[in-house]
């Protein structure tokens, strides 16, 4: 590997040391036919409903590609969505991709899409991503996956250790994938620094292509750069953060993961218990005076909904709690060992203040009154008796001022709930506020 170090390496040598170690990933088609041909194979909907039924550990999943800016000539566009059987309207994972030619090797940039769940279902639209431009996505700087051609299937992966990963805590990321006209296997696994496997399902993923998209041949200029924000995963958040949490990513469940199985087991409706009742954040004020005395109460609703727990919660000062200055709605549910929490805002003229009081007005409460803060999606863990939560980088809207975006992080307990809401301006540092977590202590219930 000694070719590969040194100063002044490039992309070039960096791929000269790949093919050189594997010769065999040497590309046997005109590098534009053969773009053509993976961009065709890739596009369509898969999933993996009969891996799932016959072998434990693995989820229902489908799978939507679609051809996006076809009038683009620096490679393929293709824009991806995976989704939970049970949830196929929310999407665990979106993202952008170009695909082009690079010496002997087809390449595939992966791209996140900031707000990506305002787009979920846009695959179906006859312009998805038409208002989005490449220029506004964020690149997975190293996750790059290197593709050749052989015996009628393509075989790609990423490049050693270069894609970095934060997913429960491992060094970096391995993704492996095998595509041909019908099927495409996908495997996707996370490594510590010692070389052992933290998180992956024991095989790849095995999907069956149930429809074909139409791809457009695209005039390739292969000289045309494009310009985009690079995500930094190999490197620390700018503030300090208590925990680092996963990206939406699919998690196979404990008997799978034998690295890393949780401490303690913990559900949904744990969650949702811990998250249940009256809290107040007066035992916090007198030592910090910069925190006002709130209160917050957070009731069940819509228990007969199979898709997961329904929560609505409003705050209220103290001296006038007859008054919420918030009010939402919260949407439990799993991906895979992800515990997620939606957000949800109130599009509708009826006041609910009080939610002991107005529990009848709360039952006639409907979805459809109801609106997705896009981007604040939180995604927990369970670890040493707390549920620990994070918003998805920096996608999450904020009133803070100044910021440009938020990121929020929280950790839930039994007995008290801490939020902490970070803000950034617009070249993503830091804005600082002084202030440290609200505390939220929970009151027992009066008899």
């Amino acid at each position: 590997m000694a070719l590969c170090e040194g100063k002044g390496s490039s992309m070039k040598s960096i791929l000269f040391c790949f093919f050189l170690v594997c010769p065999a990933f040497a590309f046997s088609q005109k590098s534009e036919n053969g773009l053509y041909l993976l961009a065709s194979w890739m596009a369509g909907q898969f999933d993996n409903e009969l891996q799932a039924k016959e072998t434990k550990g693995y989820f229902d999943l489908h799978v939507s590609t679609v051809q996006i800016w076809k009038g683009r000539r620096d490679g393929y566009w293709l824009y991806t969505e995976e989704a939970g059987v049970d949830h196929l309207n929310m999407p665990h994972r979106q993202r952008a991709y170009r695909y082009y030619s690079a010496d002997s090797a087809i390449v595939r940039e992966e791209f996140e899409i900031p707000n990506a769940r305002q787009y979920a279902g846009t695959h179906k639209f006859k312009m998805p991503l038409g208002d989005v431009s490449p220029e506004t996505l964020l690149k997975r700087e190293g996750c790059e996956v290197y593709f050749h051609y052989d015996s009628g299937k393509f075989i790609g992966r990423t490049l050693g250790k270069a894609c970095p990963s934060e997913i429960g805590g491992v060094s970096y990321a391995v993704s492996e994938m095998e595509i041909t006209s019908e099927r495409m296997k996908s495997w996707d696994r996370g490594f510590n620094n010692h070389e052992e496997v933290v998180w992956g399902a024991a095989a790849p993923y095995d999907f069956t292509r149930r429809k074909a998209f139409e791809i457009s041949k695209v005039r390739l200029k292969q000289d045309r750069e494009v310009t985009v924000a690079v995500v930094p995963v190999s490197e620390p958040l700018p503030v300090t953060i208590p925990v680092l949490m996963p990206i939406p990513e699919i998690i196979p469940k404990p008997d799978s993961v034998p690295f890393a199985p949780p401490p303690v087991k913990a559900d949904l409706k744990v969650l949702a218990s811990y998250m249940s009742g009256h809290f107040e954040t007066k035992n916090q004020t007198p030592d910090e005076q910069t925190f006002q005395d709130i209160q917050l109460d957070v009731v069940p609703i819509w228990s007969k909904k199979k898709d997961g727990y329904w929560l609505y919660a409003e705050e209220a000062c103290a001296n006038q709690k007859e008054v919420a200055y918030q009010q939402q709605v919260f949407h439990l549910y799993m991906i895979g060992g992800l515990f997620v929490q939606d957000t949800y805002t109130i599009n509708s003229p009826v006041r609910f203040d009080g939610p002991k009081k107005f529990r009848k007005t709360l039952q006639k409460l409907h979805k459809d009154s109801l609106k997705l803060v896009s981007g604040c999606e939180i995604y927990f863990r369970y670890d040493s008796a707390r549920f620990l939560g994070q918003t998805n980088r920096l996608n999450c809207p904020t009133k803070m001022a100044g910021a440009a975006s938020g990121y929020k992080v929280l950790q839930i307990g039994a007995k008290e709930m801490k939020f902490t809401d970070h803000g950034f301006d617009t070249s993503g540092e830091p804005i600082v506020t002084g202030m440290g977590p609200f505390v939220y202590y929970r009151k027992p219930n009066k008899k």
